[in-house]
């Protein structure tokens, strides 16, 4: 209720100003608006410089509170600190906040002479391909003091920094499981299995992307004293169980349970090329070249479908990416629904373990 309010004064607000001022509102001016300095289509591309916001007029510092956090959001897209859970909260990275006894944390934001803008410098290097957000809180002000802001603003981004391609001791030929959570233009998760040719003298990778299927062979629950039905698929992890084909994966350790579908309808598969980068920060860096993806069922096309991560080994030794997967348009059916977003997940399969039936590039 507390959201639907805010909203209300806003649209309100809004409509009450138009109301009272027309024709002659050509001088009226609202609240200051922010803007990332800079920003292409979303993306941000040098790691290097500090991190711009701009003002649309002079502001008054003392009223400035912002963020930049993790965009994480429920289903309804809320935040952390917006949504009904209290056991949620906000992935902070860096913050400044006008009215604390030291403004900055995680970081030093440093307005310029005209209060028009604020360069961020933070402590350590903001995360390569996820999805981020800039926060300005509601109360920001002009010079004057006269126009101030009632909602909180949100401008989401996303660094991709161009690679060269650069080889990796760790980042290997192999078979890799790629989980997607789609959320946007619909929920959905996406189980990629893939093997990738990885080039080792220079990064370069050629890889072959298939869809994964829940491993329907019921006799593998047969041991854990289970039965599963035709009409359900035998899961051993996170625990034995019969569940819908269906079900999600919630992680990418639960790799030995899917298999390779090539075979349309439901199944498909595309070849992408690209690059790793191990030498140019402290995580290893992956992107494909676009491709496009086509699915029958349900029919679904993605244009210039591009996965961007990174990757390193966890304490066990075992090689984990995360990042984003994007399409540049989407087609359910014949129907142009817009742009693809969504965040990805992956981990290189033990040789041991590469799923039976996985081509390689080529095969």
């Amino acid at each position: 209720m507390k959201r639907q309010m805010q909203t209300f004064l806003a649209v309100g607000t809004v409509g009450f100003l138009t109301a009272v001022c027309s024709p002659g509102c050509e001088d009226y001016v609202g609240a200051p608006r922010p803007a990332i300095i800079g920003l292409e289509q979303g993306t941000l591309s040098d790691l290097k410089a500090p991190l711009a916001i701009g003002f649309d007029r002079a502001i008054d510092p003392a009223t400035l509170q912002l963020k930049v956090v993790r965009l994480i959001v429920d289903e309804e897209g809320f935040l952390g600190d917006e949504d009904a859970d209290g056991e949620t909260e906000l992935d902070i990275l860096y913050s400044y906040d006008a009215l604390a006894k030291f403004p900055n944390e995680g970081g030093k934001g440093t307005f310029n002479a005209a209060n028009m803008a604020i360069s961020i410098v933070p402590e350590k290097p903001f995360p390569v391909a996820e999805k981020l957000a800039i926060l300005v809180e509601a109360g920001l002000s002009d010079a004057e003091g006269v126009h101030k802001t009632i909602l909180r603003e949100r401008i989401p981004f996303t660094y991709l920094v161009k690679l060269n391609c650069a080889p990796s001791a760790d980042f290997v030929t192999g078979a890799y499981y790629f989980l997607g959570e789609v959320t946007k233009p619909i929920g959905t998760q996406v189980q990629l299995l893939a093997w990738l040719d990885v080039n080792p003298d220079t990064g370069e990778f050629v890889g072959a992307f298939v869809n994964g299927d829940r491993n329907r062979d019921a006799s593998r629950c047969t041991p854990f004293g289970l039965s599963c039905t035709d009409d359900q698929a035998c899961r051993t992890i996170p625990e034995p169980a019969c569940v819908p084909p269906s079900e999600k994966a919630a992680s990418v350790d639960e790799y030995p349970d899917y298999l390779p579908n090539y075979e349309p309808p439901t199944g498909y598969f595309f070849n992408a090329t690209g690059c790793v980068d191990g030498q140019s920060g402290d995580k290893i860096f992956f992107v494909n070249q676009p491709v496009d993806v086509v699915v029958q069922s349900p029919a679904v096309s993605l244009v210039n479908t591009v996965l961007t991560a990174t990757f390193e080994k966890d304490s066990e030794g075992v090689l984990r990416g995360g990042g984003t997967i994007t399409a540049e348009k989407v087609f359910l059916g014949k129907i142009d629904s817009g742009t693809a977003e969504g965040q990805i997940s992956a981990r290189l399969i033990p040789a041991e373990e590469v799923p039976p039936g996985l081509k390689k590039p080529g095969e």
